[in-house]
């Protein structure tokens, strides 16, 4: 009976628990329980495999607990070693800066730096990777999920420049591509 009821949405899981106290009673069960209350904090199911529905489920209510409260356990500061602009980006995981070529304040943006921030449940060393284009940027853009690429936009007098290169290897994609 669980496997059938495995094909329902969660919202149909909690009507079924309402009719009577069989259902209920089935419709508890943690793997069921846990879809529900995925659907209910708006998650996806992206925890390791091999881990227990109970473990599971212990570890989402942790999570909302945590939001709920904004109380949280950890947190993981991250230094900065060098000089940045005000050019910066944040998304997926991942934290970018403009870099200076000197330290003085109106020097514009030439390089950029970026770090991929650990999650909480891992300790793993920050470590700050960077790139100089050796020519003004623009803009950055990071498209961490989608196509593990940083952009940066150049400009000189009469033609804008587009830079692109992978985050985690590091490699050019259309370098030096005018834009007109």
């Amino acid at each position: 009976m669980i496997r059938i009821l495995l094909y329902l949405s969660p919202h149909d899981i909690i009507s079924c628990r309402c009719t009577c106290r069989t259902l209920y009673d089935m419709c508890n069960e943690p793997v069921l329980h846990y879809l529900v209350q995925m659907e209910r904090c708006a998650v996806n199911d992206d925890m390791l495999p091999g881990l227990g529905y109970f473990e599971r489920l212990r570890i989402l209510e942790e999570r909302e607990e945590a939001w709920a409260t904004l109380n949280f356990r950890r947190s993981v500061q991250v230094s900065v070693p060098f000089d940045p602009t005000d050019t910066y980006d944040f998304t997926g995981g991942a934290f970018l800066l403009g870099t200076r070529a000197s330290r003085e304040n109106d020097q514009p943006t030439f390089g950029h730096s970026y770090v991929s921030l650990p999650s909480l449940s891992e300790d793993k060393k920050v470590e700050w990777k960077g790139f100089n284009l050796g020519i003004s940027i623009l803009d950055v853009g990071l498209a961490v999920h989608e196509h593990d690429l940083i952009a940066a936009v150049t400009a000189c007098v009469f033609l804008a420049f587009l830079f692109i290169r992978s985050l985690t290897s590091e490699k050019a994609i259309g370098r030096g591509t005018a834009i007109r």
